[in-house]
């Protein structure tokens, strides 16, 4: 008993001559054409290469009106050989793949080696009409893969016009001539479209600073890009910069910095100074509770050492004292002080209670 499905590929092979000779079918307008992929014949080392060529026409598919992938289909060209007796792969034979997924048109075919170079050969065959387009594409490396993608990609979709995108570019003052990748495109003001991607914009003008900048287009946009560059005379350059530069006292820079580091260590060794006078104060205190503890009870000896060793730690004890005094006032020199030397507005010395301070702006 034949079953429905063998007598309907019966009847197809049968009718396969007159569907051959037929002329390819113009795509229907107003309608979206589907469109079936079959996985390209390789060899195992370009399995991933014919990927990515029919990830380039899924691309144009996707993003281009009218057009849809039908599908997919889950058996490459060995299986539908087997399937529909397709061992001549003849156009109305291997229409019966597309119909299967219900598509308009279907794309097949081999990526091979071609010595240093990739070799495609794609059939886009009209399911209906059981008639095929074929194309043989060689592209050497670099960027064969790339360049097949695109160019199957047009064979199904035709050639594809990008979507420019629209900039603006303005300067102060106007007139300047608008350089895009190098190539002079006019002067500004200037409304321009341009191909999405990244692109190098440079703004000339007599007697001003040149500019450069990096934009990148994006296709689809809302609103143009706007480039505004506002432009400097070349000979106010220097003194532009001069003006923009932080002053020495603010930006910690030149002989200013110097002298707020010398002051900063000088307020450290006075710290120290202090802590060692400190130090020492302590020591001939605990001589002198020596001394009243054992007024006595000292022998002469221990009269005399003790006598010496308060004696070095007073004398210490006053050094320290002067050096933490000369450090202080070093310091505040140096705090207090511009490069001239004059006194910094608003500093001044405060007595206080048992010490002095210092008050200013540092």
């Amino acid at each position: 008993m034949i079953s429905i499905r063998s007598f309907s590929v019966l009847l197809l092979l049968l009718g396969a001559p007159e569907l051959a000779s037929a002329a390819p079918a113009a795509k229907p307008v107003g309608s979206v054409v589907g469109v079936a992929l079959m996985p390209l014949e390789t060899t195992p080392e370009d399995v991933a290469a014919g990927r990515q060529i029919l990830a380039a026409v899924r691309d144009a598919l996707d993003t281009t009106a009218g057009f849809a992938e039908k599908g997919p289909v889950e058996m490459g060209l060995d299986e539908a050989r087997m399937s529909f007796s397709c061992f001549d792969e003849k156009p109305g034979c291997m229409a019966q793949v597309g119909a299967l997924v219900d598509a308009r048109y279907l794309l097949w075919g081999k990526l091979t080696k071609a010595g240093s170079a990739l070799k495609i050969e794609l059939h886009y065959v009209d399911v209906a009409k059981g008639t095929a387009r074929t194309e043989t594409y060689t592209e050497s490396e670099p960027g064969a893969v790339d360049r097949l993608g695109r160019l199957a990609a047009e064979l199904v979709v035709g050639k594809r016009v990008p979507v420019m995108a629209p900039l603006t570019v303005r300067s102060l003052p106007a007139g300047a001539s608008v350089l895009i990748d190098g190539a002079p495109v006019g002067s500004t003001p200037l409304d321009i479209t341009l191909p999405p991607g990244v692109h190098t914009v440079e703004l000339e003008l007599r007697g001003m600073q040149s500019r450069r900048r990096t934009i990148e287009l994006m296709s689809g946009a809302p609103a143009p890009l706007v480039v505004d560059e506002r432009l400097r005379e070349v000979n106010a350059a220097p003194l532009a910069a001069e003006q923009e530069s932080p002053p020495a006292e603010e930006g910690g820079g030149g002989r200013r910095s110097t002298k707020f580091w010398l002051g900063v260590g000088s307020a450290g060794v006075a710290a120290a100074g202090v802590a060692s006078a400190s130090i020492f104060g302590l020591k001939a205190l605990d001589h002198k509770d020596w001394a009243e503890k054992h007024a006595e009870s000292a022998t002469d000896a221990e009269w005399a050492a003790r006598s010496d060793d308060l004696a070095s730690t007073r004398l210490a004890c006053n050094v320290s004292w002067g050096i933490a005094a000369l450090a202080a006032g070093a310091s505040a020199y140096f705090f207090l002080t511009d490069d001239s030397g004059e006194t910094h507005a608003g500093a001044a010395i405060v007595p206080g209670g048992g010490a002095v301070g210092v008050s200013g702006r540092f």
